[in-house]
């Protein structure tokens, strides 16, 4: 395994639940390795756990890229998300807002 404070950028393959625990681990070490404090790591670990939940469920496999885009003015973790599911069929209605499918917290949790 490689070590996330070492790497500028990684990519891990999601294709099973111990590939969820792999990446929300990655970018919570990588979050303290970078001196963000407990309450940051806990919710980007957090966002990185759903977000990956959510390629196995919808749609089966993806990867989860993490990057220390760290500079000399601020710590910055990205976090990029891909899989190749259905998608949301309308965008702009889901992004309205009072909007939800019934199926979980989604967004709503962020505010």
């Amino acid at each position: 395994m490689t070590d996330p404070a070492e790497c500028v950028e990684f990519t891990i393959p999601i294709r099973d639940s111990t590939d969820i625990l792999r990446a929300r681990g990655n970018a919570r070490e990588l979050a303290a390795r970078l001196k963000l404090g407990s309450a940051d790591q806990t919710r980007l670990a957090t966002a990185v756990s759903e977000l990956t939940r959510n390629i196995l469920q919808y749609a089966g496999e993806g990867a989860c890229t993490i990057i220390n885009a760290s500079n000399d003015q601020q710590r910055c973790i990205r976090v990029i998300v891909e899989d190749h599911g259905p998608g949301i069929p309308d965008i702009a209605l889901a992004l309205r807002d009072g909007y939800s499918t019934g199926g979980g917290l989604g967004a709503g949790a962020w505010r």
